[in-house]
């Protein structure tokens, strides 16, 4: 764990490293000094250059932290300052290509309504401002998603895998977005059909199991679940048929169709199948393996081994205690095994909150660390 105080002004690695670790009060206060500092001239002082690179991403890190830290007007101040983000004058980094941050364009998708949802918590007259926010936020992620199929079309044309991998992660995030905002609204129909309407532009040898993946999720929503089950196999055979034809298939893509079928097990009741699943999908991708862990306690105490859930959740803790500290549902859960099985709940939810205390994000519910 990197502590503040060694990192130097203007190290945007080591901004990565704090932001990453969810220490977003030293992101902020690190990414806002260097912005004011002096300028950097012949490779001397804190601030770059104006529009640069470098002065992007120093930006970037304090608006993401102004943001983790519900300080949403300010992130949206900060944010709108810079204006159109493919303006001519962001047109900075080699070859003349735009520096714009890819994670500025997910907060001018995002911020609107992470701000709305927090004013509709302080005044109930604004309770239809969140429908109208999620519904642009919707389709903010949409258009998200478009620039990235355009990125990763050019990437996997020129053979650089990595940097295609990179762009499908981010495709498939701003679909899980838009997904969510309609979701949230209950409007299933309409991510069914968005869902449906992005499915058939694809190939018909070539279906995308994100897109599937996705659309089976929802149909266990409605209640659905011989269609979640027709998803989640079509999704499945999708990403069999990719690595027949040698195309390569990453460790989180293997996991998630595990994480699907685990899912489809606990609807379906079979929860030692699930637990299973889940257990294949953290060993198969260990980068996300806190809510493949999460899942499988969930699922051993449904099979009524309180005491394999709390063991599952206590692993992942000690391997894995910064993802784990930012998963609030595995922290939720982890307090309630502790209610029923400890011998002194008080004390073993104390000795919980003082381990993720050491590893938890600044923006961390601190509701959730209470005995």
């Amino acid at each position: 764990k990197i502590h503040p105080e060694t990192v130097a002004l203007g190290d945007v690695q080591a901004l990565h490293a704090l932001a990453r670790q969810g220490a977003w009060r030293a992101t902020l206060e690190k990414a806002t000094a260097a912005l004011q500092g002096p300028a950097d001239v012949g490779g001397n002082g804190a601030r770059p250059a104006t529009n640069s690179p470098a002065w992007l991403c120093l930006k970037t890190f304090q608006v993401v932290a102004l943001a983790k830290l519900r300080r949403h007007a300010e992130a949206a101040d900060a944010l709108n300052a810079l204006g159109d983000l493919d303006d001519a004058r962001y047109n900075t980094a080699p070859g003349g290509a735009c520096a714009t941050p890819y994670a500025l364009r997910v907060l001018q998708a995002e911020l609107p309504n992470l701000a709305a949802e927090e004013d509709s918590r302080g005044d109930a007259a604004r309770a239809a401002a969140p429908a109208r926010s999620r519904t642009s936020s919707s389709d903010a992620s949409y258009v998200l998603a478009e620039r990235c199929e355009t990125e990763l079309a050019t990437l996997s044309a020129r053979g650089d895998a990595h940097a295609a991998r990179t762009w499908r992660r981010r495709r498939d995030a701003a679909l899980h977005s838009a997904v969510n905002a309609h979701v949230r609204e209950g409007d299933f129909l309409a991510a069914l059909a968005r869902l449906d309407w992005l499915a058939r532009r694809r190939p018909a040898d070539a279906p995308d199991p994100t897109i599937l993946s996705l659309a089976g999720r929802v149909h266990l929503i409605l209640g659905d679940v011989e269609g979640a089950e027709m998803c989640f196999a079509a999704s499945s055979e999708a990403v069999e048929r990719a690595a027949a034809r040698g195309a390569p298939v990453a460790a989180d893509v293997s996991a998630r169709c595990d994480l699907d079928a685990g899912t489809l097990a606990m609807a379906k009741k079979d929860y030692a199948g699930a637990r299973r699943r889940f257990a294949a999908a953290a060993a198969a991708a260990p980068a996300s393996d806190a809510v493949a862990a999460n899942n499988c306690a969930a699922a051993a105490v449904y099979t009524c081994d309180l005491r394999g859930a709390i063991e599952t959740l206590e692993h992942a803790l000690v391997t894995r205690p910064v993802a784990v500290a930012q998963l609030e549902s595995a922290l939720r859960n982890a307090g309630s095994m502790y209610d029923l099985a400890a011998e002194n709940p008080a004390i073993a939810k104390r000795q919980l909150a003082a381990f993720v205390a050491r590893f938890a994000p600044d923006d961390l519910d601190p509701r959730l660390l209470r005995t």
